[in-house]
């Protein structure tokens, strides 16, 4: 009876210990969770200032330049507008779009990474088709897409420059589910405990797709990581309406 009771003690004591790892372990997620959607929101609320502003002085110079360009066609000067026009557009940020799809927290978050991938040398390549509307929380879209963003443009800085890649791909094939694909550039090193990807970076807790998975799990969906010496590839999809989600 004795060791009986000694073998149902521990046995208490092992399953608390489990338990209390694991519930240490989810609240830990969900603070680095909160962080990330905090810093990723500050940064797209930062980027939106700069192209407000951006927006601003080219319309305040554009009177500027339509005088100028008056007093060329008053001159039937057509060559020098038409050099002129070619060097402004080469120096307005208007080349690239603004709107990458009509979900706004994902644009804005999309706008943002696509300047790092471009300050990074990195060739991004996006297929985005998704509505306004979604049945998934803006916050587990800003979660889940800026984590695998953020990754894929580390994953690149550990490459040469002509292998620094991203494609994107996100849609909705039906009213209840999201699909999504990312591919990166990747240098084949992969660090792993328990399972669980760790990251490369020096300082940093390789929560990432920890928090990834967290997301998609959160709304009975799937999520597949595929890798080889020189790519890296994420795929999953989110399933569960947004009136059942927490």
């Amino acid at each position: 009876m004795i060791f009986t009771f000694f073998i149902n003690l521990g046995a208490v004591v092992v399953y608390t210990v489990i338990v209390n790892s694991m519930a240490e372990f989810q609240y830990n997620l969900n603070l680095e969770e909160e962080k990330k959607q905090l810093e990723i929101e500050n940064l797209c609320f930062e980027n939106m200032k700069k192209q407000m502003e951006s927006t601003r002085r080219a319309r305040h110079d554009l009177k500027h330049h339509m005088k100028a360009v008056h007093t060329m066609a008053e001159n039937n000067e057509c060559k020098k507008i038409t050099e002129y026009i070619e060097t402004y557009l080469e120096h307005v940020s208007l080349k690239k779009p603004l709107v990458y799809c009509t979900n706004f927290t994902l644009n804005a978050l999309i706008v943002y990474y696509v300047q790092q991938a471009e300050a990074h040398k990195i060739k991004l390549k996006l297929n985005i088709e998704l509505p306004e509307e979604t049945n998934v929380k803006e916050a587990d879209l800003t979660v889940l897409f800026g984590n695998l963003l953020e990754n894929a443009i580390d994953a690149c800085d550990e490459v040469q420059e002509n292998k620094r890649y991203i494609n994107l791909k996100i849609y909705k094939p039906n009213s209840d589910s999201i699909v999504f694909y990312i591919e990166n550039g990747f240098n084949g090193s992969i660090k792993k405990k328990n399972q669980q990807f760790l990251t490369t970076k020096a300082n940093g807790n390789g929560i990432g797709i920890e928090s990834v998975k967290y997301v998609v799990h959160k709304y009975n969906g799937d999520v597949n990581i595929k890798t080889d010496e020189n790519k890296f590839i994420v795929s999953g999809v989110l399933l569960q309406p947004l009136d059942a989600t927490k």
